[in-house]
Parts: C-alpha cells; structure tokens; sequence
C-alpha cells in the first residue's frame, strides 16, 4: 500500500476558503463596530448640546414656555419639544 504524507489540493483550497470568510467576518464585524462608535458619539455630543440649551433657556426665565430644540451633527439630527414647569 501506498501512503501519500500530506494534503491534497481540494484540501488546502477548501481550508483557505474557511480561513478567507472568518477573517472577512471579524472585518465586517470590526467596521460595523466603529461606525456604531461614531454614531454614539454623535448621539453624546447632541445630548450634552441640547442638556446646556435646556440650563440656558432655565437660566432666562422663560423656563414655563414651550420650546422647541433642534440640533444637527453632520448626517445625524435630533429634535423634540421640551416642557420646562415653573421654577
């Protein structure tokens, strides 16, 4: 009998195959990852912005009015109207 020590071609290309499609979706995972980072920073930055415009319109005196605060960052926007009670 005669023993070939070794793999054959379909053995390797069915192995590269497997090794291409986990690192393509660690990739896949990796950008997906990072782009949800930035939305969350987009989304903190436009909460600390309208949090001040809220103390500043507190601090006015107008603090019983309806109003209405509208911020946009880039391709993300966040609006709402906001009851302030008496102070």
């Amino acid at each position: 009998m005669f023993h070939n020590k070794g793999f054959t071609l379909v053995e390797l290309i069915v192995t590269i195959f497997i090794i291409v499609v986990a690192l393509l979706g660690t990739l896949a995972l990796s950008l997906k990852t990072t782009s949800l980072v930035q939305e969350t920073e987009k989304v903190a930055r436009a909460d600390e912005y309208i949090a001040g415009q809220m103390d500043y319109i507190r601090s006015t005196g107008v603090a019983s009015a309806n109003t209405e605060i509208t911020v946009s960052i880039s391709s993300f926007s966040v609006s709402g109207t906001y009851r302030f009670g008496s102070m």
